[in-house]
């Protein structure tokens, strides 16, 4: 009998300031403003993911996430990749998963919603599942 994935689900929501897009990574923000981010993205998940690890536990094998941005400030897909690499490198600094390598990593995709009613500023559902192979 194959072994049961586990699956893990939460929703972030982002203050104003950690809403990047890509495009604005790739107009030229200066590496202290990009490593501003990263602190802030490590602050904003630090609780919630030492939550959900030691509920969970880490992942010990490959897996997938999934990432549905919906919210006022909502870009194209392709360039919510940035916050959702900002999220990945907190899952690993947590040790929810091992790492963000192909190893590890076997698939990432992206979604955006329609804001929902009272919905104030971006909002990410975020779902991690593992992939028995």
């Amino acid at each position: 009998m194959p072994k049961e994935s586990k699956q893990i689900s939460f929703t972030l929501e982002l203050p104003k300031h950690l809403v990047v897009s890509l495009n604005a990574i790739y107009a030229g923000s200066h590496w202290r403003k990009r490593q501003q981010i990263k602190q802030g993205y490590l602050a904003l998940t630090k609780g919630l993911f030492a939550g959900l690890k030691e509920r969970y536990g880490a992942f010990d094998e490959p897996c997938e996430i999934a990432f549905d941005f919906s919210g006022t400030r909502i870009f194209d897909c392709d360039n919510h990749v940035y916050m959702g690499k900002m999220i990945q490198d907190c899952l690993v600094a947590a040790g929810i998963i091992t790492d963000d390598t192909a190893k590890h990593l076997a698939k990432v995709s992206y979604a955006k919603s329609q804001k929902q009613k009272g919905q104030k500023g971006v909002v990410v559902k975020v779902e991690i599942r593992g992939v028995n192979g």
